[in-house]
């Protein structure tokens, strides 16, 4: 294949062959080739080149992708930096249209934008000034206090920090910004130009609608574009690919607000329509859903499906709405609710139940976490009705419907079933109503506590039978069957644990939904039962002790992974009685 020398197309033959390239390859060795001193100090001028680049208004990952370039060049061809500057070496590259302009755009750094970086002095220039005179002028980060970096920072980026550098490059001129006005203040008169007809190059989008996308937009697919892009038409016809652009348009923030009170703001809002925080209204997909789940209960189960008034919704959560991923978590579990039929009420600590009223939310005190456990199944024992307790760190409700009925043997058959499984997702309304119908409807002893699967391994649920009587009940989401049970005021954690044994010994069996997951944020989000955690552990410890002291026999230590010691295994067939 020809060398670079032979201007031909790259991939052509060349027809002089291995002479010609013979001669590319000594065009390359007669420029001078690098030395110790120029493989010291290389990496020091690819950071320079790279900020340089920056400065000059490129992408940082385009500088990036531009300095790994000349990396690999300075690798392959062995050339000095001053020669990697010359014309001889422009030429020698003219062929590989991808380097050529990252190899002139180093030329340009070193040549001419910055003579006093170079290495040595070159026929016909002159020499590079002293270390004196160039002192100061092109300050480094090196030595810098974290504050002095980050004003340095801001200087190189044209005062936009790292993270916002993407931002930046999507925002128009001041010129075609007000072209772009002035065609939406026309366009307000009238409908959109979209409806008459799509431009060309695009066809509508099929997947679901951005959130943030304003109603008289329309979102469609590029089809010019080898890969997936996304394309928004505006009211008078004009194609847009980003939505800082489109917020710079309409002057105004899109989707929700930066900071505390702008997520307030906008979870407020989409509450109040009946919608999730990204703007979704959930209750079509449920309506689908949920006339093939209730169609897994037998018919003497279907008999005790209840109206969704017949229980009280209690949300148990804590410092959940001071942290902006918390409101977001309620907004989605308050949604999916609203979207059952349902009017929770939510019982939170009393530092923070202003924060929860500003969400629309209705809202109770209930001190500590078993002191609001207890005080909702009071509540729900006066009004007449089945309590439903439910964690506001939920996403979604999610049942696994299969033909195999029996236990896999490995963790793989298992993710094999899970894999092909038919996923059928619900309310947490349907969830409850589906479980009380199974707990009213089981053989003696009826239990009166009911739940999900407590994992979030689908694979590994395949392991046991699809319902269980004697196992243990996760306090994320459960159904109180109007029991005289309560937790135990000494519990701090776990006391979903004792609350499971006190309704064995009490009722004779709880039910365990193997099949039906409530997909949640254990152990790592902000607030709630996570505030209690210490990071050594030994509230857990003590816990279990408790657990271990009131239930003998019953509970062990899990004995694997980092923290096996703050975690158990419940087993109520190991119970031993004095």
């Amino acid at each position: 294949f020809c060398s670079n020398s032979c201007r031909l197309q790259r991939g052509s033959i060349c027809r002089e062959g291995a002479a010609c390239r013979g001669q590319a390859m000594a065009s390359i060795a007669s420029l001078p080739k690098a030395t110790a001193k120029d493989a010291k100090v290389w990496p020091k001028r690819l950071r320079v080149f790279e900020e340089h680049l920056v400065e000059k208004g490129y992408n940082p990952s385009s500088a990036r992708n531009y300095a790994t370039q000349m990396a690999k060049a300075f690798r392959d061809y062995h050339c000095s930096i001053e020669a990697m500057c010359s014309k001889e070496f422009d030429d020698l590259v003219s062929e590989k249209t991808y380097l050529r302009p990252v190899v002139r755009a180093f030329a340009r750094c070193f040549s001419e934008s910055r003579p006093d970086i170079r290495t040595t002095k070159t026929s016909g220039s002159k020499a590079s000034p002293g270390r004196e005179a160039t002192k100061g002028r092109h300050k480094t980060s090196k030595g810098l206090s974290a504050k002095e970096k980050r004003l340095l920072m801001r200087k190189r980026t044209n005062g936009f920090l790292p993270g916002q550098h993407r931002r930046n490059s999507l925002l128009m001129s001041d010129r075609a910004l007000a072209l772009a006005q002035a065609a939406a203040r026309a366009a307000s008169r009238g409908p959109p130009k979209w409806k008459a007809g799509l431009p060309p190059g695009v066809r509508p989008d099929t997947g679901g609608r951005l959130f943030w996308l304003p109603k008289d937009w329309y979102q469609g697919v590029k089809t010019t574009c080898r890969s997936f892009l996304r394309a928004f038409v505006s009211p008078w016809g004009k194609i847009y690919y980003h939505q800082p652009t489109i917020e710079q348009i309409l002057g105004r923030k899109l989707g929700p607000g930066d900071g505390l009170e702008g997520a307030m703001e906008w979870a407020a809002k989409q509450l109040s329509q009946g919608k999730s925080w990204f703007g979704r209204n959930p209750r079509p997909g449920f309506k689908a859903d949920e006339a093939r789940f209730f169609q897994l209960l037998t018919r003497a189960e279907r008999a005790h499906l209840l109206e969704p008034s017949k229980f009280l919704f209690c949300v148990i959560s804590a410092r959940r709405a001071t942290v902006r991923e918390g409101i977001q978590r309620i907004c989605n579990v308050q949604s999916q609710l609203l979207a059952g039929g349902a009017t929770p009420v939510w019982y939170v600590d009393k530092a923070s139940k202003d924060a929860y009223r500003k969400l629309g939310l209705k809202v109770v005190v209930g001190g500590g976490l078993v002191e609001a456990r207890n005080k909702a199944l009071c509540d729900a024992q006066k009004q007449g009705k089945v309590c439903v307790q439910i964690s506001d760190d939920i996403s979604k409700w999610v049942y696994f419907k299969t033909a195999q009925m029996s236990v896999v043997k490995s963790l793989s058959e298992g993710n094999e079933v899970a894999k092909h499984a038919d996923r059928i997702q619900v309310s947490p309304v349907a969830a409850a109503r589906f479980l009380l119908a199974k707990m009213r409807g089981a053989e003696k002893p009826t239990p009166r506590l009911g739940g999900v699967y407590p994992l979030g391994n689908t694979g590994m649920s395949f392991g046991h039978q699809p319902v269980l009587r004697q196992h243990f009940i996760l306090g994320d989401f459960f159904v109180h069957d109007r029991s005289p049970c309560r937790f135990d005021p000494r519990m701090t954690l776990k006391e979903d644990y004792d609350f499971t044994c006190s309704h064995i010994a009490k009722h004779g069996s709880v039910m365990r939904c193997n099949r039906l997951f409530a997909f949640a944020v254990h152990e790592s989000n902000a607030g709630g039962a996570c505030s209690a955690r210490d990071s050594q552990g030994e509230r857990e410890r003590e816990n279990i002790r408790l657990l271990q002291a009131k239930w003998p026999g019953v509970f062990s230590l899990n004995g694997k992974g980092r923290r096996a010691d703050t975690q158990v295994v419940m087993s109520w067939k190991r119970r031993k009685f004095s």
